[in-house]
């Protein structure tokens, strides 16, 4: 899991990851997280 500043970022850092598929479509997903509010 890596935090990125935006989307152009996350696929920059994506296309270094190396893999079995040789980057074929759905071989690294790209997915925004969102922090969960803690309760008081």
């Amino acid at each position: 899991m890596l935090e990125c500043e935006d989307l152009d970022d996350a696929i920059e850092w994506a296309k270094r990851i190396p893999t079995g598929c040789k980057g074929a479509a759905g071989c690294i997903e790209i997915r925004p997280i969102h922090e969960l509010s803690r309760r008081p």
